[in-house]
């Protein structure tokens, strides 16, 4: 009887950060002979991790504005979450428009769905994701519990994600 080959399973995705910021350095110091230039290549590329850095601390303060938004609409609303962000009236939605401009000017769009409705008919759990347009930036998740999850890995972020 035959048996059935595996094959070996590959997983393509993007790299994380740090391992991609190792990949580069180790390609300059290969690259570049010349101090003066592989120094000033360096400083380069510090500069591109501290803009990273900064865009995902912006975008993390934007998703916990946002989720402060939804929390006191559905607290006004016998725990209710509004239909679409678009939803949101007065103070809570020019409080979350405020936080998804800044998201999308550190390179994040956000995304909000609904989970389905209990036997009430009203929707008490939401999901907002984060997601970057920018390459080797975190994906951010957060529900109605307020906790904030990341991952590196090149999809969206989820619940089964660590905290941050």
């Amino acid at each position: 009887e035959k048996r059935a080959r595996r094959r070996p399973s590959v997983t393509i995705g993007i790299l994380a950060p740090a391992a991609v910021i190792a990949e580069e350095q180790a390609r300059i110091e290969a690259e570049v002979s010349n101090p003066v230039l592989r120094e000033k290549r360096q400083k380069q590329l510090a500069q591109s991790r501290c803009r990273a850095a900064q865009a995902e601390e912006r975008a993390i303060r934007a998703l916990r504005d946002a989720g402060a938004s939804l929390a006191a609409f559905a607290d006004a609303q016998g725990g209710s979450f509004p239909p679409s962000l678009e939803a949101l009236p007065g103070e809570s939605g020019e409080r979350m428009k405020r936080a998804a401009q800044a998201a999308l000017g550190e390179g994040y769009q956000l995304e909000y769905s609904l989970r389905p409705a209990d036997a009430s008919g009203i929707h008490r759990q939401y999901i907002l994701l984060a997601r970057p347009r920018n390459w080797g930036y975190r994906n951010f998740y957060l529900n109605e519990t307020g906790v904030l999850r990341a991952t590196r890995e090149n999809r969206a972020a989820s619940v089964q994600d660590p905290p941050i």
